[in-house]
């Protein structure tokens, strides 16, 4: 080999080893990437907490692997909580086990992020928070009633199959507790919406004419899917009342009763003055369900008798706020009453019905008095022992300003002067100690039995003293509490007869006696004389003047 070959020889060589080096550089970086996408890097949770859960906190545990085989030991690693939001010990996260707290009912994400030479792989869990425990309602269509069976409905708020979830297999195992006069009907369970909503009917006692029936869920008896137990709510007991009696009504008033005998009986008398008293009132045993206004059109009010003639309208007052639960109305009459009227009030039975649809019964009706006006009275004399007299004098005890126009004069020779006190309505509570009397005392004081009408005696103290009687305003009342007009006074002026005056007077009366028997006896004689024709009686040739009128 020449050597000009040789030195081209080793110049080609020396420019084949930087080649080299490149090609084998290349190789090198390809091997690398084939490496790096052979060895990826993920996370593997050792810990996590259930994907429904009623914890409000948790701790996760993980490792970062690299190429699903082997620990990272120099990756940087990363953890959020709901994107940052929620609350961790990032420090913590290095050492692959966190701590959430704080943790709200919802729905959460832990995200851990390793990021080191080798790349990045991050990885997340997702789970529910759910604290709340499962709860039903139990209603049914009303909470009243007079049926035998009643359909109950079951509601829950969410699933409960965690358990025996709901039976109801028979009156002993069921999940639906019954109180009272009443048990459940198992065989007519049905499931209207599955693990949520079902309907039973429960059974009312027929022996029992009213009462109660508790229904109540059962406890702990199922959990839902976050393993939360049953618990009960307000709306988990409901109580059912049942009422098969007759629905009755106390119809009363505020018109005070009085007891009155009249003509030998013992009566009942509702009876005022007062138009405040002027109230109607409706009890009921149960409540109902009608209104204020549905009630007032029930009522039936009517006037037998009124003097002046006078309607009143009822008005409706508040329920009572003793009893808010509508068993209790009150009426008024609007205005009141002039004069006097006697007022029935009556109830429609058809229009009022309770809460267990049953129509009210017939009740009595209500009849009372109202009268506003004052009873008058009178003094009434015999005709057979008391004369008027023509004198006019008005006795000094009575004083200047006696009105003459209520004065009697009167004049008698009895010294017992007999007076009748007539009242015009009956009056309550009138005695002898309610006469005013002057110049004579009160020897006998009688009442008849219909209390309207007295029978008075008194005897003068001396002859010719004038005795007054009369009955003072205000002193008794009738049965509505009015207060009685003042009487007119009675003036009694009692006289005797002189002995010679009644000498005289039997003498006058002898001679009277005698005269008219002579006369008689006369006129007999020539009557007898005149029908023989001894006598003729003078004027016989004068006509009969009787005859003048059948001509």
């Amino acid at each position: 080999m020449s050597q000009t070959s040789i030195m081209l020889y080793s110049k080609m060589g020396m420019l084949k080893l930087p080649l080299v080096v490149l090609i084998c550089s290349v190789f090198s970086l390809l091997s690398f990437i084939a490496l790096c996408d052979a060895s990826e890097l993920t996370v593997k949770f050792l810990k996590t907490p259930h994907a429904f859960s009623n914890l409000n906190s948790t701790t996760f545990v993980f490792e970062v692997l690299l190429g699903g085989s082997g620990a990272c030991t120099n990756c940087n690693i990363t953890c959020k909580l709901d994107d940052g939001f929620g609350r961790i010990n990032a420090s913590q996260c290095e050492n692959g086990t966190v701590l959430c707290e704080g943790l709200q009912d919802g729905n959460h994400k832990f995200e851990v992020c390793p990021n080191g030479t080798q790349g990045v792989g991050c990885s997340s869990y997702n789970w529910t928070v759910d604290t709340v425990p499962p709860t039903a309602n139990i209603t049914a269509s009303t909470d009243f009633t007079n049926a035998l069976n009643v359909s109950i409905n079951i509601s829950f708020s969410e699933s409960c199959t965690g358990g025996p979830s709901f039976v109801c297999s028979s009156v002993n195992a069921c999940n639906l507790l019954v109180y009272g006069d009443g048990n459940v009907i198992p065989t007519s369970l049905k499931t209207l919406q599955p693990n949520l909503q079902y309907s039973v009917l429960v059974n009312l006692s027929s022996t029992a004419q009213y009462g109660r029936v508790i229904l109540v869920m059962d406890k702990n008896f199922c959990t839902d899917s976050a393993g939360n137990k049953f618990e009960r709510n307000k709306n988990s007991n409901f109580t059912l009342h049942f009422d098969r009696r007759s629905m009755v009504v106390n119809l009363t008033t505020h018109v005070p009763e009085r007891q009155l005998d009249v003509n030998g009986e013992t009566r009942l008398v509702r009876a005022t003055n007062n138009c405040v008293k002027l109230r109607i009132c409706l009890t009921f045993l149960v409540p109902v369900l009608n209104s204020s206004a549905e009630i007032l059109k029930s009522l039936e009010p009517k006037i037998l008798y009124s003097l002046p003639m006078s309607r009143g309208k009822l008005l409706p007052l508040n329920v009572s706020k003793d009893d808010p639960g509508h068993r209790r109305f009150e009426f008024m009459v609007a205005g009141c009453i002039s004069g006097m009227a006697i007022v029935t009030i009556r109830i429609d039975e058809n229009s009022i019905i309770n809460r267990q649809g049953i129509p009210v019964s017939q009740a009595d009706l209500i009849t009372f008095l109202f009268d506003s006006l004052r009873p008058t009275v009178m003094l009434i004399t015999p005709s057979d022992s008391l004369m008027p007299d023509i004198r006019l004098s008005t006795p000094p005890s009575l004083g200047p300003d006696v009105n003459l126009t209520t004065l009697y004069h009167m004049r008698t020779r009895e010294h017992n002067i007999s007076v009748w006190i007539k009242f015009m309505e009956p009056v309550v509570d009138f005695d002898h100690s309610k006469i005013s009397i002057t110049g004579g005392e009160l020897v006998s004081f009688e009442g008849e039995e219909s209390k309207r009408k007295y029978a008075v005696v008194i005897r003068a103290f001396h002859d010719h003293d004038i005795v007054s009687v009369s009955v003072p305003e205000n002193v008794t009342h009738d049965v509505a509490g009015n207060k009685n007009q003042a009487s007119k006074i009675l003036l009694v002026r009692p006289y005797s007869v002189p002995k010679i005056s009644t000498v005289i007077l039997v003498f006058a009366t002898t001679s009277f006696v005698a005269t008219s028997i002579a006369a008689g006896l006369l006129t007999a004689s020539i009557a007898s004389l005149s029908s023989i024709g001894t006598f003729s009686p003078p004027f016989s040739s004068l006509p009969d003047p009787a005859s003048n009128l059948f001509v």
